[in-house]
């Protein structure tokens, strides 16, 4: 083939076919045929990614002012779709207090959680520097994480999310975005990730 080798699973299957065909003159063909099941696997996973993409798209057009002002970013991966809630806009310095002005996001939110079948995933996320001196978070990690917790209780307590279908975790600064060489990239590696994925959910 193209790669200049033949797997040994082929070989051997060949060779099945050589045997077999000594015992008979009809011609013996070799069809790969995807199973039914697979079939049925590749359209479900091949809608879910659509489905994803068309809730990414109105997200992104409801939050059309909070994407311009750089205080959230909507986008998709597979069939996961991403909300990134950057401090700017959500929380003050070394805080989990949740800013009103973040209520229009969490609105937009839980929309698309009741529109769409599936776990959420909320994560925490920091920049590499610690919490300023005095800071009720001794870590970056407790910060994470109390800053994941406080959206997951909004969307469970105002936006009345069934908890059950959502997970909480902090990461601190070991999932960054960017390398935290700037203010800039600092600022967008301080924040929380909702992630729906609608994988794996029965149509």
């Amino acid at each position: 083939n193209e790669l200049g080798f033949v797997t040994e699973a082929t070989v051997e299957l060949y060779a099945k076919i050589s045997d077999a065909q000594k015992a008979t003159e009809a011609p013996i063909k070799v069809q790969e045929k995807q199973s039914k099941q697979d079939q049925q696997d590749e359209t479900v996973y091949q809608q879910q990614q659509q489905q994803a993409q068309q809730e990414v798209a109105k997200l992104q057009m409801i939050l059309s002012e909070e994407l311009t002002q750089g205080l959230v970013e909507v986008e998709r991966k597979g069939t996961k779709i991403i909300v990134r809630l950057r401090q700017k806009g959500t929380f003050p310095n070394d805080s989990a207090q949740i800013n009103p002005t973040a209520l229009p996001v969490l609105r937009a939110l839980r929309d698309a959680i009741n529109r769409n079948r599936g776990q959420v995933i909320i994560t925490g996320h920091t920049d590499d520097r610690l919490p300023s001196l005095g800071s009720v978070y001794p870590s970056n990690w407790d910060l994470s994480a109390v800053r994941a917790a406080a959206i997951a209780d909004s969307l469970i307590s105002l936006m009345n999310i069934p908890k059950e279908r959502i997970s909480v975790s902090g990461k601190a600064a070991t999932a960054p975005l960017n390398n935290n060489a700037s203010s800039k990239d600092r600022a967008r590696n301080r924040r929380v990730e909702v992630v729906l994925d609608i994988a794996g959910v029965k149509q």
